[in-house]
């Protein structure tokens, strides 16, 4: 038989104890997440009037079906909205990986730039064998309408033959990322209140999805008057020029305004860099000079903002930022947050014992007849 070692006061707290570090541990992940999962193959997430309140610092992954790998016989036309708070809010819809796809001859989904399917215009429909190839689309209002739907309700729909993997984030999340690859080139991606991550190529586990060439466009908008279209640039300890690459941002007549060569010296340096307030938009430009060759995925970034301020309180901003996600050590401030905690929990607990301890003796006190007592009367 084992020795319990657990004092009988704290056997009778351990489960809630052990529960407390749980749920700690759970919100941690939770919070380090920041996205949460919308089935459109679930009676908990369907429904025209279902509302999600989509926020900057917590978005949600839209998905097919709850278990798209298991034999789903089910199959509900399904219908949900993501919302912003704000009355001037919008939202983003991107696409990391794998692009959307329907497999399903008798399976369409609808995607609308408002919360009614009549009046908001459509910003695409997935038929199909049909792709949706745009890797973010920004909203013009503050709602965005997806609609998952059998054509014939007589017919059944495969689930597991529709693939659907969006994100549905604030314009204003700190989670938007850019990767100079064919699939985000040549699009224009906005700025309102936005900080967007360009980075050189994604650290894709199917290298198959890395279609990199040897020029890329990106069209960066902002819509502040007030504001410039700025940048962070952040090089990793993996920085290569084994492809001779150049970054070049251009005014719309196609004036250099900022150029990189990755001999530069200033290629391994932090530093800021904002455009004119005149300038409403300018072309992110990308070129290697040579592409026969497997790149480093992230070995740079660069933070783009519509900023009100100088290229060096930019950098301070964003230096404080990433300091605050990564804390100084590397740690994640979930963890920093979750170790606290359960440092807290652990001395309370001891403290507690050392508490008890000490009165015990007082507690089991029990009063002995003493035979002296009764001679002295």
């Amino acid at each position: 038989m084992g020795i319990n070692i657990w004092p009988q006061w704290l056997l009778n707290y351990k489960v809630q104890f052990c529960a407390f570090v749980l749920a700690i541990l759970f919100l941690k992940t939770e919070s380090d997440k920041g996205f949460y999962s919308v089935f459109l193959n679930s009676y908990a997430h369907c429904g025209h009037d279902n509302f999600l309140e989509v926020k900057p610092d917590q978005g949600f992954v839209l998905l097919a079906d709850v278990s798209p790998h298991t034999g789903t016989k089910t199959f509900r036309n399904c219908e949900t909205n993501f919302y912003s708070k704000r009355d001037d809010g919008r939202l983003c819809i991107v696409q990391e990986g794998r692009v959307s796809e329907i497999g399903d001859p008798n399976a369409e989904l609808l995607i609308h730039d408002g919360h009614d399917t009549d009046e908001s215009p459509q910003i695409f429909a997935l038929g199909y064998q049909g792709r949706w190839l745009q890797r973010e689309y920004c909203t013009q209002s503050r709602y965005v309408n997806f609609y998952l739907r059998s054509i014939n309700r007589t017919a059944r729909v495969d689930i597991r033959k529709v693939f659907i993997n969006l994100k549905i984030l604030d314009i204003e999340s700190r989670e938007r990322q850019l990767y100079l690859d064919d699939t985000y080139c040549e699009h224009s991606y906005d700025l309102y209140n936005s900080q967007v991550s360009i980075f050189n190529m994604a650290p894709a586990v199917d290298l198959s999805l890395r279609n990199v060439s040897d020029s890329c466009n990106l069209e960066i908008h902002k819509n502040a008057n007030n504001k410039s279209i700025c940048f962070v640039y952040i090089p990793s300890n993996q920085l290569s020029c084994d492809s001779n690459w150049m970054v070049s941002i251009l005014s719309p007549l196609q004036n250099a305004e900022y150029a990189l060569k990755c001999t530069d010296h200033k290629a391994k340096q932090l530093h800021a860099w904002c455009g004119r307030t005149g300038l409403h938009s300018l072309t992110f430009r990308f070129q290697r000079g040579n592409n026969s060759f497997s790149e480093v995925p992230e070995m740079f970034r660069y933070v783009f903002a519509d900023y009100q301020g100088s290229p060096d309180s930019l950098l301070e901003k964003i230096k404080r930022e990433l300091s605050v996600q990564t804390g100084n050590d590397g740690i994640s401030a979930g963890w920093v947050v979750f170790i606290v905690l359960a440092l807290i929990v652990i001395v309370a607990a001891v403290a507690l014992f050392c508490w008890k301890q000490r009165l015990l003796p007082c507690l089991q006190y029990k009063a002995v007849h003493n035979p002296g007592n009764a001679a002295l009367v």
